[in-house]
């Protein structure tokens, strides 16, 4: 389609299939996927020169979006970077996989910011990205590959998180390895802290954490909390608590709470503990004996609440 003005789109829900070339050369600026679009067919839009931003209907069960960009459901794979849309992009943390053809051909765009969870670059994902600058990379990073980087012709800079021992690990294809050969920057310590000694970039800290124990208690659960130097810290590891453990006088063994059901010394002398009168000494014991008199005229035989019975 030839439509060079043909400015924003808005897919009815009768879609279901979109060729990702349906729109091409068109001036498309902005396009919005309906509910019922669950496949994209064609490998990017990269013929969508004025595409700015790419919305999703939030019922879709496949597709989302933030920002203008396109990614699957569950936001784990980032799809398309619309073309026209420029400046600096952080990808949003718990992306791993940036798909092949990306960011194809997004002339405007200066600078990529990828967080420690993308695992994969696609092959061409940022194939003829004429103005790209600066790239950041985490640490998460496992495999590059072929032609991801290719014919971007203004890379200055290539800043990796990690230790160099970490970028050594990163499966990357040949081409892509001998573009990045004489501009990446490393000098992160082995707890990913530092500036490049080449540009004075700061290096993004990775997170090196010494974990520190709670152990679980009667009542409460146990965990494990892990500290980094930079303040950072979650706690994960979770134990039941353990129960009390009661001994033969009732008291507990670790914390001292006291539970009569499990005392079993009371029962040799079950009136050990009893609070009413006929356990009494001194005066009220004195009123008690006068009180059993009493009862024994009448051929009464009272029992305490505790069980004692008297006669």
């Amino acid at each position: 389609m030839y439509c060079s003005n043909l400015g924003d789109v808005v897919l009815p829900d009768s879609v279901i299939s979109l060729d990702s070339t349906a729109f091409s050369q068109s001036g498309i600026t902005s396009l919005t996927i309906g509910k019922n679009v669950k496949e994209i067919s064609s490998y990017g839009f990269n013929d969508y020169t004025k595409l700015e931003s790419i919305q999703v209907d939030e019922n879709n069960l496949y597709f989302s979006s933030k920002d203008g960009v396109l990614f699957n459901k569950n936001k784990t794979e980032l799809i398309c970077y619309p073309r026209y849309k420029g400046g600096s992009y952080t990808i949003p943390n718990g992306v791993i996989n940036i798909a092949g053809a990306a960011f194809e051909y997004c002339d405007y765009l200066t600078e990529i910011i990828i967080p420690d969870s993308v695992e994969t670059i696609g092959g061409g994902a940022f194939y003829y990205c004429y103005n790209l600058g600066n790239i950041k990379l985490g640490t998460g990073l496992k495999r590059v590959e072929r032609a991801a980087f290719d014919n971007c012709y203004s890379i200055a800079n290539v800043h990796f998180s990690g230790t160099q021992e970490q970028w050594n690990e990163i499966d990357v294809s040949v081409l892509t390895n001998l573009f990045f050969t004489d501009m990446v920057h490393i000098s992160a310590d082995s707890d990913g802290n530092g500036y490049c000694d080449e540009c004075g970039y700061p290096v993004v800290h990775a997170h090196s954490y010494i974990s520190v124990i709670t152990p679980p208690t009667c009542t409460a659960e146990g965990y494990t909390t892990y500290n980094c130097s930079c303040g950072d810290s979650y706690i994960s590891d979770y134990i039941v608590a353990t129960g009390h453990s009661y001994g033969d006088d009732g008291i507990c063994k670790d914390c001292d709470d006291y539970n009569a059901e499990a005392d079993k010394s009371n029962e040799s002398d079950p009136g050990k503990n009893c609070s009413h009168i006929c356990h009494k000494t001194g005066f009220m014991g004195f009123i008690w004996k006068v009180l059993l008199f009493i009862f024994k005229l009448f051929k009464i035989s009272p029992v305490c609440d505790c069980g004692v019975a008297h006669y």
